[in-house]
């Protein structure tokens, strides 16, 4: 969406827009989701995962109203930076949300479709940027600002009907709603929730191993094993090479 603001003069206008600003206003965002990375771990933890992409959802739509009613540019940075924080919280919950839900059988295809969405999301943006280029007032670009508010609605109005991550119901000694969600989750009527009960008890093994074999602190469980320090290199090796790919300068 930043991006597409920038063919609007009415924009580039308004706030005196130099290639320093235009710079700061899209690393924003960025500079709000490192914050926001410090909170995706112990909200989750501690409040649950409906509840932290709640909390997400709710900081996101308060820096959307803050970014389509900015009188000045500072105004226009903030409201950025709380939206990078709010969507960083809901973007790292959801996936961990997804995946402690699902069967393997069907993990991947899904968390694979959620990622894709992001460039739907995309092209949507692009295209309401592009429509509102013929607005003939400040609205040109408060109207593309105020729209990034939908999906953090949608995501609201759905939470409801989602249930509660398994693992998380175990870990904070929550079994019986843990057994009826992974019963649910994976298709089993009544007659079959001995097999959800042997899923927790699983479950529940995993968690106190973990419990015994990594440290309290989860930052330096990060580099704890061989195998965590490689998934830790290609998780910043990705966001190197998606950084490196050209687009967001062409764009």
């Amino acid at each position: 969406m930043m991006n597409g603001l920038l063919i609007l003069p009415a924009y580039s206008e308004y706030f005196a827009l130099t290639t320093t600003l235009e710079g700061l206003n899209n690393a924003a965002m960025w500079m709000g989701g490192i914050i926001g990375c410090f909170c995706a771990q112990p909200l989750p933890d501690i409040l649950g995962r409906r509840r932290a992409i709640l909390v997400g959802c709710i900081v996101t739509i308060v820096g959307i109203v803050l970014q389509a009613a900015a009188q000045h540019i500072a105004m226009f940075v903030v409201s950025r930076i709380v939206i990078g924080i709010g969507s960083s919280i809901a973007n790292l919950t959801a996936p961990t949300l997804l995946g402690e839900l699902l069967a393997p059988k069907g993990r991947a295809r899904v968390l694979g479709l959620f990622y894709s969405c992001y460039f739907v999301g995309s092209l949507a943006s692009s295209i309401v940027n592009y429509g509102s280029q013929n607005i003939d007032s400040t609205w040109a670009w408060r109207l593309p600002s105020l729209l990034q508010i939908v999906p953090s609605f949608l995501a609201l109005g759905l939470l409801p009907f989602i249930p509660e991550s398994p693992r998380w119901l175990l870990a904070n000694e929550r079994d019986l709603e843990a057994i009826e969600v992974l019963a649910i989750m994976q298709g089993r009527c009544d007659t079959r929730i001995d097999s959800a009960e042997q899923d927790a008890r699983d479950i529940k093994a995993v968690l106190i191993e973990e419990a015994v074999k990594y440290n309290k602190n989860p930052w330096r469980d990060i580099t704890a094993g061989r195998a965590n320090r490689r998934r830790l290199v290609i998780l910043v090796s990705f966001g190197t090479m998606i950084n490196m790919f050209g687009n967001f300068i062409i764009s």
